[in-house]
């Protein structure tokens, strides 16, 4: 009896101590999946950092605070201090700025009793655009469409994938049909600020996809021209574009409307609204559109209008429009050379 009760009692041990390995092994397993997506998370969260906030100490003891930003172009960034004791700065707080690609000094904390401790905490947030920028909406563009084509465009809706986030003002965006294989080209002269070319879109019929390609150039107004929805890129980020370079080759074909591409032209405008937040600041709606001017065949200025076909023209004095003397010198000599 006593040896069947400890074979019995054996086989239970074996039994449960196989079935607490397994369910051991399984959460050890799940544990380490979760471990892994925290480090992807952080490390993925940092590289995407383009700007940061430094400080250094001078030998008079003052802190010098700077900012490098990796972005190509002009941001705003705003600077806030959860703890800021013996210490004044030269500049009221919070501090709020537009930084250009690079370094760019900031402000100075100095100490105000050299016999007492000091103490700061800092954060800071930003956005890409000037703070107050001046868009010219009657600016002319050219179709992003190579010289002599011709293109039928349609339009575009607003697709809110976050409700908390209200709709942008002004919303304006415009596709144009194209034939798979045709160029994209700059329709205004600007800085390849962000790109994305890596994207395989594995099904058909989309109507919309956050992840397509895209290439967003910067404008000397401080406004950005956003060109989605193409196979491959002609251009590199931190690249000066003049209008009618090729940028793209067009795309398209996996969506319901057929081959084509996606252009708009959006600026930071900053709009404190009356929703408010979970922690009870107000909404702010940051981005502005800009309704667009083409420069056509059939008529010079004119905002497109849907089922109607444009034929595009590059003239140089659009091309031209926002250059130096001596960019206008160095274009002339490099397009109307013999």
């Amino acid at each position: 009896m006593h040896k069947t009760w400890y074979n019995a009692c054996g086989f239970w041990l074996r039994r449960n101590a196989k079935i607490w390995f397994h369910k051991t092994l399984k959460i050890m397993r799940h544990l380490l999946f979760f471990i892994l997506i925290i480090c992807v998370s952080v490390n993925y969260s940092k590289a995407q950092e383009k700007i940061e906030v430094l400080y250094e100490k001078d030998t008079a003891g003052k802190y010098i605070f700077y900012c490098t930003n990796e972005n190509y172009c002009t941001c705003t960034i705003e600077i806030f201090f959860e703890q800021l004791f013996n210490l004044e700065c030269n500049v009221d707080l919070p501090y709020k700025t537009e930084v250009v690609y690079g370094r760019n000094r900031l402000f100075t904390l100095e100490t105000i009793d050299p016999s007492k401790s000091s103490t700061f905490k800092f954060s800071y947030k930003y956005v890409k655009g000037c703070v107050n920028p001046k868009i010219d909406n009657s600016f002319t563009y050219l179709l992003p469409i190579a010289a002599g084509k011709e293109t039928e465009p349609f339009s575009l809706t607003y697709f809110q994938i976050n409700e908390q986030y209200p709709e942008p003002k002004d919303y304006y965006a415009v596709g144009f049909k194209t034939n798979i294989g045709d160029t994209i080209f700059a329709a205004r002269r600007g800085i390849v600020s962000a790109i994305r070319d890596t994207a395989n879109l594995k099904f058909s019929d989309y109507s919309y996809s956050s992840v397509d390609n895209y290439i967003e150039i910067f404008h000397k107004d401080c406004s950005f021209g956003m060109y989605k929805v193409f196979k491959k890129s002609l251009v590199s980020l931190g690249q000066t574009v003049e209008a009618g370079d090729p940028i793209a080759i067009a795309g398209g074909d996996k969506y319901i409307s057929g081959p084509h591409f996606r252009f708009w032209v959006y600026y930071n405008y900053e709009q404190k609204l009356q929703i408010k937040n979970k922690d009870g600041n107000n909404v702010i709606k940051y981005w502005a559109y800009v309704p667009l001017v083409f420069y056509t065949k059939e008529k010079k200025n004119v905002t497109l209008n849907v089922g109607e076909n444009y034929t595009s023209i590059h003239p140089d004095s659009l091309i031209i429009q926002e250059m130096t003397k001596r960019q206008i010198k160095k274009w002339q000599k490099k397009n109307h050379s013999l």
